[in-house]
């Protein structure tokens, strides 16, 4: 694919927002449209890639062939990184939806033993990305994802990973997504990284859960975050 100097110039800030991201690292993606999705997941992938960490995608729009074209514009070797599994894809069916339906400790086994097996193959660590926009068709067990969050934070913690966890803005529900803002201490919105103010921490996120209590109204969190303001509307 031939990249335009304004692809090319997007590409380089992208690259530099994502750069500096270290292990333990949570961040969430909320984008409008494919092209929003596969530069920041490209970017990501490819600073990855280059540092000798294993590459995780998981993706339910089936872009795993987009992805590697776009890699191998950047210089990335694709066929060697699938080889050696520093590049691994998978779909939504081989691991948020085994047997059809989503289960928090499941996933959550899922990547403790990916974090473990990676470290053990002499990868510097695990650059996780995943798509879970799949929410939408209302899977049994979906009400679970937010429990998954939360743990995946405490998980985090103690690990050589970071997890980048992606939603389609156009099809999510608002309460899913703003439940991803407060799960996520980082936020791309709209193909630019920002600072979370509204990022609960994992033991008070715990406490709102079991009062079954809003987080607050979807649009006015994005909307503030955007605009760099710090009051918890509502």
């Amino acid at each position: 694919m031939r990249m335009n100097k304004d692809s090319l110039e997007n590409h380089r800030q992208l690259e530099r927002s994502v750069h500096a991201l270290t292990w333990g690292t949570h961040l969430t993606n909320i984008y409008r449209s494919k092209e929003e999705k596969l530069a920041v997941v490209v970017a990501y992938l490819e600073i990855g890639l280059k540092r000798n960490e294993r590459c995780l995608h998981i993706d339910c729009y089936q872009n795993q062939v987009e992805i590697c074209q776009r890699l191998a514009d950047f210089k990335i070797n694709v066929k060697e990184c699938l080889d050696s599994g520093r590049l691994v894809f998978l779909s939504k069916e081989q691991s948020y939806l085994q047997d059809n339906y989503f289960s928090p400790a499941r996933m959550m086994q899922m990547i403790s033993e990916a974090h473990y097996e990676t470290l053990k193959a002499g990868f510097y660590g695990l650059r996780g990305s995943g798509d879970l926009s799949w929410i939408s068709q209302n899977y049994p067990g979906v009400k679970g994802v937010i429990d998954y969050e939360h743990e995946l934070n405490l998980f985090l913690r103690r690990s050589r990973l970071m997890a980048f966890c992606h939603y389609n803005e156009e099809e999510v529900p608002e309460d899913f997504l703003a439940s991803a803002l407060c799960t996520h201490p980082k936020a791309f919105i709209y193909g630019r990284l920002y600072d979370n103010p509204y990022y609960i921490n994992s033991d008070t996120f715990a406490q709102m859960l079991s009062e079954e209590r809003p987080v607050g109204d979807y649009e006015q969190l994005r909307d503030n975050i955007i605009q760099k303001k710090k009051e918890f509307p509502g």
